[in-house]
């Protein structure tokens, strides 16, 4: 069996990681190849083969040019030319779709991570090309809510979760992640983070859906009551601009910190307090998981999926309300003990080795109904 995975995006990202560790692992076992769209750059991988595609810049319409026109039918030949038995989609990819089942004839499988602010004409639209799809892998059961309530067959959609590399993400101990946090390219850091009362961990970027301008909120409200606390903000992309202002309010009280390594961002998660991630939005909510890998226990929104990953091992929130979110962080300072154990537990049922597994069965299924 010849599998050929298509992706984008930088490698920081929530499904980027999903697709490559997939992909790791799948390659041990069949004949994969994996295509990476590089219209936002290259993937600096290492020990993993990935043939890249050059996007081709145009001074106008040029991402719908390359995504609607030219990746479409490079890859359908991409696909003919390696023989690919199925072809698998990292996101919805419509035009993608259209051409393969034109020109190949191949099986298709796509991972549809959520319906994020979607107008209704696009998902009506969506909806139709997703019907000619031969399996849709959704990373939780919010998300195959929606795509059953937009008419797709239930049965044609599998909820295969995320899992985490637990090599890196996994309890260590403070004083023992401090002390390798200061052979890293954090160790000037090291005394701040030190010397905070408290350490709020917040794992996003600073889009609408991630919900940071109220984590913002709540977190001023928490200052009123310990102004030695430490609001530590991982951000993929710097905003300087939200940058400069939130350093201007909170003073010493917040440090974003940019470009870290996943072993990094676990060194993170185990000296930190607490995770806040009241999201608006998720697929899934990877940092989530990787959070109670580490035994740091979230706090999050009261609806799915964030209740799918945490369980009852974190506080959950109406992201909404900042005075609930507040009241979160408060209550989860207060239970840590027994929410570290929780998450701990919570993440047993999560695995790489699960998401692989039953990501393969997918794939075998398809190829047995060809035969």
């Amino acid at each position: 069996m010849k599998i050929g995975i298509v992706a984008d995006g930088p490698k920081i990202s929530g499904s980027m990681k999903y697709i490559l560790q997939l992909y790791s692992r799948i390659r041990k076992k069949e004949k994969t190849s994996l295509l990476h769209l590089a219209y936002e750059g290259r993937l600096d991988l290492k020990g993993l083969d990935v043939e890249e595609l050059k996007p081709i810049k145009l001074p106008f319409f040029s991402y719908f040019f390359n995504f609607g026109i030219y990746y479409p039918i490079k890859t359908c030949f991409k696909s003919l030319s390696n023989s690919f038995d199925i072809i698998h989609f990292s996101r919805h990819y419509p035009f993608f779709i259209l051409w393969h089942k034109i020109l190949t004839k191949k099986k298709i499988v796509i991972t549809s991570h959520d319906l994020w602010k979607l107008n209704h004409r696009y998902l009506l639209f969506l909806t139709k090309i997703l019907k000619r799809v031969d399996k849709i892998i959704t990373v939780s059961n919010a998300t195959k809510k929606e795509l059953v309530d937009l008419g797709l067959n239930e049965e044609n959609i599998e909820v295969i979760y995320h899992g985490v590399d637990k090599t890196i993400f996994k309890p260590i101990g403070r004083d023992k992640a401090f002390n390798l946090l200061t052979k890293t390219k954090l160790h000037d850091k090291v005394k701040i983070l030190k010397n905070a009362s408290k350490i709020f961990l917040s794992v996003s970027n600073d889009t609408e859906r991630k919900n940071t301008s109220r984590v913002y909120e709540a977190f001023s409200k928490y200052l009123k009551k310990d102004d030695k606390a430490l609001l530590v903000r991982v951000v993929s992309a710097t905003n300087k601009k939200i940058i400069e202002s939130q350093t201007k309010r909170f003073s010493s009280n917040v440090l974003f910190l940019q470009g870290l390594s996943e072993e990094e961002i676990s060194l993170m998660y185990n000296i930190s307090d607490l995770f806040v991630f009241p999201s608006i939005c998720e697929g899934f909510g990877m940092p989530l998981l990787e959070s109670i890998s580490c035994g740091t226990p979230c706090v999050t929104s009261n609806f799915q999926p964030m209740t799918e990953v945490v369980g009852e091992s974190g506080i959950l929130v109406d992201p909404y309300d900042v005075d609930s979110i507040y009241q979160g962080l408060i209550l989860c300072l207060k239970n840590r003990d027994v929410l570290s154990k929780k998450s701990l537990k919570r993440a047993e049922l999560f695995s790489l080795d699960k998401t692989f597994l039953k990501t393969y069965e997918v794939y075998k299924d398809l190829q047995q109904a060809t035969k």
